[in-house]
């Protein structure tokens, strides 16, 4: 059985200060899935904008019950209220992380509308994925 935890900017800056990041509203990080910010058998529920890209390696993670297989060079994009479930990777992985807090992209009006064409063109209940 996996562990429910929610992801949002201040938790993991409290758990991690060290990683970059711009106030509580962006945070940008490279990983591995064996890091301390991604192990296996945790689901997070995620609060904000989040863009994932695929640097090595392959994962497989299920988004709000959707499957979604990543491979290098994907780009995985999804907005705010997604349950996360890390369901396997490849040694090798590696990835960059970025977050943006609702509060960045609600109070400035072209940044909104960036996000909300984003997400929109993503077709909703599903992920967004690209291949380089």
């Amino acid at each position: 059985m996996s562990e429910l935890r929610t992801c949002d900017i201040d938790q993991i800056l409290h758990r991690w200060p060290s990683l970059p990041h711009l106030g509580n509203e962006v945070v940008c990080f490279m990983s591995r899935y064996d890091d301390i910010h991604h192990p296996l058998g945790e689901r997070y529920f995620n609060r904000e904008l989040i863009l994932v890209l695929l640097l090595a390696g392959r994962s497989d993670i299920r988004l709000n019950g959707w499957a979604v297989p990543l491979e290098t060079g994907t780009l995985l994009l999804h907005g705010p209220g997604y349950l996360t479930d890390h369901r396997y990777a490849t040694p090798d992985i590696e990835f960059i992380t970025l977050s943006l807090s609702a509060s960045l992209w609600k109070e400035v009006p072209s940044l909104a509308r960036t996000v909300s064409r984003v997400v929109a063109s993503c077709g909703g209940a599903c992920s967004c994925s690209a291949r380089r």
